[in-house]
């Protein structure tokens, strides 16, 4: 038992602990919702235990008497269903603000005043893809293992978005693999994006010479150019695209003092790792970022986005995702190959996005295996499988 005296309330405390509680308030601005709330109600819960046992009932807290020896306890039970309160509301907050968090990638080349044009945004993409139909991941994961155990495959990333509303499903998706020929998307991106501004550009004529690196493809081009013709900067674009032309493409990037690839990867924040030989690594996530503000014209004016975007849909490549999709069905895709890399491995890649009727997608597929062709064919499958679970 407690004795405890009662003595006159202590008036000069009353301002102290006004203080107190408005420094407790100002903490609670923060804006991190988490340590607002506790900075708040979990004080708050003290405090009040501080205020209701010592100056309403007169008492001093260092020695409480019999009398009121439940009202303590009672202060105690109120103090622990405040904190209580606290976390669960902070909790709640804390995953709100979170949820809302919405990535965004803007122009920072823009070179306007008062705008920052909006290039891509990821809209609540963690809470639609919780919500929204989309290929199992298991079943595809499944795939891929099989694959692997058999020997074709040695190593694969997959990344699929629905266009209308924003899941997505991501497989290996961290997982970085050597771009190769899909570096020639953003090639055809800097052009155009030149062309907007002076699109005389295009037809700026250029004699074809002979590549300076030799560079072997497993996937030959259907064309070629031919050395010493004169050429426009638009019919170069469009070897480099339809048929995936490396000669092209060096003529194009021996045009520019700048690096065209690294230009439009930074304009889109889209960071290239380097293996350790240097040579630049991405992800299908990062790469897909291409396909979606090509789709949503929001680098490009509409008319270089449906330029760009028809171009790569006349791709002369029929494996990969082209061979997994009926004929009749759209697609604009992008495929990239690396033959032997340090591990003697090949890598075949393809990335585009496929005009489902109502239903558009990306689907982009990264590979790493023995035989170039069964890299193909399995990038066909799993295009297959992914359509027949939109289409249906």
């Amino acid at each position: 038992m407690f004795r405890g005296t009662i003595v006159e309330p202590n008036v000069s405390n009353r301002p102290r602990d006004y203080l107190f509680f408005s420094i407790i308030v100002e903490i609670s601005s923060h804006p991190d919702g988490f340590i607002g709330v506790c900075c708040v109600l979990l004080p708050c819960s003290l405090s009040g235990c501080y205020t209701f046992g010592c100056m309403e009932q007169n008492l001093s807290p260092d020695r409480p008497n019999v009398e009121n020896e439940w009202r303590w306890i009672y202060c105690g039970i109120f103090c622990i269903i405040g904190i209580a309160i606290g976390l669960g509301t902070a909790y709640f907050l804390w995953k709100v603000d979170h949820l809302d968090r919405i990535p965004e990638i803007r122009d920072s080349s823009s070179g306007y005043r008062f705008i920052n044009p909006l290039l891509d945004c990821d809209l609540g993409q963690e809470y639609l893809s919780n919500r929204i139909s989309k290929p199992s991941s298991a079943s595809l994961k499944k795939k891929i293992e099989l694959l692997k155990k058999d020997g074709d495959l040695v190593s694969a990333s997959l990344y699929y978005r629905d266009l209308n509303n924003g899941p997505w499903v991501g497989i290996g998706e961290k997982m970085t693999f050597a771009p190769a020929s899909l570096l020639k998307l953003p090639i055809m991106m800097y052009y155009f994006k030149l062309a907007e501004l002076d699109p005389s550009i295009l037809q700026q004529k250029v004699v074809a010479t002979p590549p300076s690196i030799q560079t072997e493809q497993h996937f030959k081009p259907s064309e070629s150019l031919e050395t010493g013709k004169e050429y426009s900067i638009i019919e170069l674009i469009e070897h480099m695209i339809r048929y995936s032309d490396n000669q092209a493409t060096l003529i194009l990037l021996g045009l520019s003092k700048e690096s065209p690839i690294n230009k439009v990867l930074q304009d889109l924040s889209i960071e290239m790792s380097k293996d350790m030989n240097g040579q630049p690594m991405i992800t299908v996530r990062d790469y897909a970022v291409l396909f979606r503000v090509l789709f949503n014209a929001s680098y490009l004016n509409p008319i270089f986005s449906e330029k760009a975007l028809r171009l790569l849909s006349e791709s002369d490549f029929n494996h990969g995702m082209r061979g997994g999709i009926p004929s009749e069905i759209l697609i604009a895709h992008k495929f990239g190959e690396r033959e032997l890399d340090a591990d003697g491995l090949t890598q075949v890649h393809d990335c585009g996005i496929v005009y489902q009727f109502m239903k558009p997608y990306i689907l982009c597929v990264m590979t790493r295996g023995k035989d170039p062709d069964r890299l193909a064919e399995i990038i066909a499958d799993i295009s297959k499988d992914v359509y027949q679970f939109v289409a249906k």
